[in-house]
């Protein structure tokens, strides 16, 4: 075989594998960028699960101390007749 036909035949072949590698390096980084995606979506999720929990449960307690406060109202409302 001449020695520019082997090193014509060496250069294609080491493209190719170039070109296989690159491809399957595009093929790892788009799997890597999927998986990332799927658990950035999690995460905000939870997350925004989480606020919506704290939220209503601030609404909750909220509620519950100016449930507090009128009772105590009435009742010093009441000891303020009283001594009247």
């Amino acid at each position: 075989m001449p020695e520019d036909l082997k090193l014509a035949a060496e250069k294609r072949a080491e493209e190719s594998m170039r070109m296989t590698l690159a491809k399957e390096q595009e093929a790892n980084y788009l799997e890597l960028i999927a998986k990332r995606g799927k658990g950035e979506k999690a995460a905000l999720q939870a997350l925004e699960a989480e606020e919506d929990a704290a939220e209503k449960g601030w609404s909750a307690n909220f509620k519950t101390m100016l449930d507090e406060v009128g009772v105590q109202m009435a009742i010093h409302e009441e000891h303020i007749t009283d001594k009247m």
